[in-house]
């Protein structure tokens, strides 16, 4: 699957008011022992302007009101999420230097790191 739900906690406390998010933790708590830890979490990380930009340019009528702001803040959430992350293995991709779309080599790249990954924690990232 491509969804970790301990990391949706992050959208709550950046999106819900106080009470809102009160609520949302009640239910978190309750239901957060029972969902099974993933194999492996891949985290594709880019810095904000990066990720500024591509929305800009992907020009989806309901991405357009994002501020970069609050793509600036979901960035720092998300860093600090998962540079305390310990669950279960984690394989951070700077994603700026790849191209998953056009490159099948990049892909091939990140197939094979997954597949031979040891650690429990690996970053990889190439300069342009």
């Amino acid at each position: 699957t491509d969804y970790l739900f301990i990391k949706d906690r992050i959208f709550a406390e950046i999106n819900l008011n106080e009470d809102e998010f009160t609520l949302y933790d009640k239910i978190y708590r309750l239901i957060e022992r029972d969902i099974p830890l993933p194999d492996l979490v891949i985290y594709l990380q880019a810095e904000p302007e990066f990720l500024y930009k591509r929305i800009k340019k992907r020009d989806r009528s309901f991405e357009q009101e994002i501020e970069y702001e609050y793509i600036e803040k979901l960035c720092e959430a998300y860093n600090t999420f998962f540079f305390h992350y310990n669950r279960s293995p984690l394989l951070i991709i700077d994603i700026k230097g790849f191209d998953f779309i056009s490159n099948s080599r990049d892909v091939d790249l990140i197939y094979n790191e997954i597949k031979d990954l040891k650690e429990p924690r690996r970053i990889i990232f190439r300069e342009w």
